[in-house]
């Protein structure tokens, strides 16, 4: 029998390439399992009740230090966020009620009742009502509008229910804003130890019930992000997580304080589409918030154009779809300012002037805006 020799060169192949597998299986572990220091994207625990709580939403943060310190931050960093994003869903959630929440949804199920809410929630809502009162196309009891509206957002065909394009919902829907800016319909009364209590005309009721629209009544809409955010950062720096930023994908940027310069790319609206126009830095514990007709993300639901045939309207979630926007005059709005002003009246304040109809408007806007600390802030109007 012959016996077999085997080739010392194949031996050799084999050991090189045996400990090149080791070399590299090696590597990806030690690259999973090592953190350096750099940017991170915080990530989010899940909830049952609340699958969606941190869509569209991103906190990017600056982790330093060795491997091992970096990863305890990383992971009191993420129950931190995760514990203020969801308990901040929760309350501000206008349409369901969650397992130990007396949230927006228990107080409209609640009408003419004293409802006690927590300190957080009594403090946006008395936020969100004075902004009502200025009467400046924003209302925390546009729940049976804003749940009318997102409806005809979410279609897959939304253009054949436009107001444009329909006659019976252009109706519906300036009824239902007839109803909202009736001041006689709504009254929020805000007393002692965190008691609210919320009350509604019965001809407001009874017509919504003939209409067979939502039943609920409190609704931060535009804002919801913003006071969400606010928030969660206040949590966010009162446990010294300072070194980062939160952005949504609908436009809203906050600095945690020590994040440093960051950027935030500014659109103009050409033939439909969104054309990047500057970048303007946003530095420490400052805000920045944009309103685009059109996505600038990848984020494309709840958008679409429709025509009457002369003009071009761009739907999105910022406008109030009624007969006093439709011109869709300002295609874009940036807002921002530092952290006394807040994430919250920079939004407020952008949507004021994404709403205008008209140049005059829109001055009209800004001249208002300039009325705050205009030392701190600094506005953009893309047409």
């Amino acid at each position: 029998m012959t016996e077999k020799k085997i080739s010392p060169i194949r031996v050799i192949l084999f050991a090189v390439a045996f400990a090149a597998a080791i070399f590299f299986i090696t590597r990806g572990i030690y690259k999973i399992t090592n953190q350096d220091p750099g940017y991170y994207n915080l990530d989010t625990m899940p909830d049952e009740e609340a699958g969606l709580y941190a869509s569209g939403i991103t906190c990017t943060y600056l982790f330093e230090g060795s491997s091992n310190a970096i990863k305890q931050q990383k992971k009191e960093a993420e129950a931190c966020y995760t514990g203020s994003l969801v308990r901040l869903y929760k309350l501000t959630d206008p349409d369901k009620e969650y397992t130990g929440y007396t949230n927006l949804c228990t107080i409209s199920k609640n009408i003419g009742k004293d409802v006690t809410v927590s300190e957080e929630l009594y403090n946006i809502l008395e936020d969100a009502y004075k902004k009502t009162a200025l009467g400046q196309n924003y209302s925390v009891f546009a729940g049976a509008f804003y749940s009318h509206w997102r409806s005809i957002l979410s279609l897959e065909e939304p253009e054949e229910f436009d107001p444009v394009n329909n006659t019976e919902e252009k109706e519906r829907l300036e009824e239902l804003y007839s109803l909202l800016t009736d001041s006689q319909n709504f009254k929020l009364i805000f007393k002692d130890d965190n008691v609210v209590r919320l009350e509604v005309s019965d001809a407001y009721l009874k017509r919504i019930n003939d209409m067979e629209e939502s039943a609920t009544v409190l609704d931060l809409n535009v804002l919801r992000e913003a006071y969400m955010l606010q928030n969660v950062s206040q949590d966010m720096k009162a446990r010294g997580f300072t070194k980062g930023r939160i952005t949504t994908d609908l436009g809203l940027y906050v600095d945690l304080g020590d994040y440093g310069v960051g950027g935030y790319t500014t659109y103009s609206v050409e033939n439909g589409k969104a054309v990047e126009k500057d970048i303007v830095p946003v530095s420490k514990a400052e805000c920045m918030c944009g309103f685009v007709s059109v996505p600038v993300s990848d984020r494309t639901d709840l958008f679409y154009s429709v025509s009457d045939g002369t003009h071009t309207y761009y739907r999105s979630p910022f406008a109030l779809v009624v007969p006093e926007s439709y011109s869709n005059y300002v295609g874009s709005a940036y807002a921002k300012a530092g952290a006394e002003t807040g994430i919250v009246n920079t939004a407020y304040r952008c949507m004021m002037l994404y709403g205008a109809t008209s140049a005059e408007e829109a001055e009209n806007a800004l001249d208002e805006i300039k009325k705050g600390p205009a030392s701190e802030c600094v506005w953009y109007a893309i047409k």
